[in-house]
Order: C-alpha cells, then structure tokens, then sequence
C-alpha cells in the first residue's frame, strides 16, 4: 500500500473533513505547516477558492458535503479542485489564527483597492471587526500554506500586496491558548481539566495536520514500484 502526498484528490471523510483535508494532500512539515506550493496562482482559481471558502463558513452543511455541492455547481480539474479544497480546509483548520492575523493589519476594503493604492489602517474599531473570506484565504495561502509574494502576485487585486506585506510587518500577537490551538474557546474550558497545555498544542498538531491518502496497489496488473515511479513522474509524492 502506498501513502501518497499529492497535488491532485479531492475533499473526502465526513462532518470532521475541516480538520481531516482533502482526501490527498502534500507531505506536512511536523510544524503542522503545509508544504508550500511551487506554481504561480491564477486570479480565477484564488477566486473560486473564496468562494468556495465562503461557502463553508456559512456553517450550514458540514464542511465535505459543501464542498461537493460547490464542485458540483462548477466544473473544476482535478488539480483546481484539490487546491480549492486544500484552501477552504485550511481556513478552516486555522481559522482562530487567520482571523487574528487578519485583525492585527488595515482593513482590507474595496476604497483601498485602486491601482497603487495601499490600504490604510482604520480608526479603532469599537468592537470586533468582520473578517471576510478572501482575507482568510489570502492569509492561509501566505501564513498556513507557504506561498511566497511571487507565486501570488498574479492573481491578486489592487492593494493586496500591500495588504499582505503590512501584515508581514507586524509584531507576532500574543494568542491565547485556544487561538494557539485553533479550538473555540468553550472546548478548551472543557479540556484544560483533563490535558495538560502540552498535550492539547500536541492534539492541536495533529489535527492540523492534513492527512495522507493511502492508496491500494492491484499486482496483478501493477508493481507497486512502478506506480510510485509513475505519480513522482506527475510531481507526486509517495511512500511504501
């Protein structure tokens, strides 16, 4: 049986799919970050990824079964669909993260996206503010899954870059242990009686971390070895 880090696959599992991923994803470092991606981001892919993340934040279907409804809704290629999947999964996987980030820079609105615009920190706000979808997005593709300025730049609007790069500026903000542990806040009321702060950041890791596919070789009409070669021949990386 191979275990298969890979670009390509879909969303899969269940209700648990945000913590889970998409069925196939890339080799994580034990940091819980994802592997970054190698190839420039189109602006209509990063735009389906929003959407498609908006759709998942709505809360009214678990996270695969809006996944499936989106892609059924457009047509997508394999390797659109797992990037688009990846993308909302990590958003919601880091979502207590993501929007502290988010929080911490300017407001990321439509009068600061002119060409050579840069967005412009808002007076305090009296309370907290909505963070919208494709700042998650954006974040997660930059903080949580390693794209550089360069791989993003082509897809992205006026000003982001400078949204992007503002951000980047900042001090680290101080998280509290359940914004560390991207868990809500009534969870870890639950558990802090029972696991000790190490143990919960170690559960936290794991549930972060996006999952292999294992994938089931017929010898009778394959080797194994043959097929691994084959998937590294597609940038596809896979174990025995």
């Amino acid at each position: 049986m191979a275990q298969v880090a890979a670009r390509g696959g879909g969303a899969g599992g269940s209700g648990s799919g945000a913590r889970r991923g998409a069925a196939a994803t890339r080799q994580a470092p034990a940091d819980g970050r994802e592997a970054p991606a190698t190839d420039g981001l189109s602006a209509d892919l990063l735009n389906a990824a929003v959407a498609a993340t908006a759709q998942l934040l709505t809360f009214t279907q678990p996270a695969d079964a809006a996944l499936s409804a989106f892609f059924r809704a457009r047509r997508s290629g394999g390797r659109d669909r797992a990037f688009i999947a990846e993308t909302a999964y990590a958003v919601l996987r880091r979502k207590r993260l993501l929007e502290r980030l988010a929080a911490c820079g300017p407001n990321l609105e439509p009068s600061f996206l002119a060409p050579g615009a840069t967005p412009k920190r808002a007076s305090k706000p009296t309370g907290p503010r909505r963070i919208s979808p494709r700042e998650l997005v954006l974040l997660s593709l930059s903080r949580v899954r390693g794209m550089s300025q360069r791989q993003l730049e082509g897809a992205l609007m006026p000003g982001e870059a400078e949204w992007l790069a503002e951000i980047r500026r900042q001090p680290e903000p101080e998280l509290s242990l359940a914004e560390q542990l991207d868990f809500p806040d009534w969870l870890v009321e639950r558990l802090a009686p029972r696991m000790s702060a190490e143990d919960l950041l170690a559960l936290a890791r794991a549930l972060n971390t996006p999952a292999p596919l294992d994938l089931r070789v017929n010898t009778l009409k394959a080797e194994p070895a043959a097929v691994i070669a084959r998937l590294a021949a597609d940038g596809i990386v896979a174990t025995r």
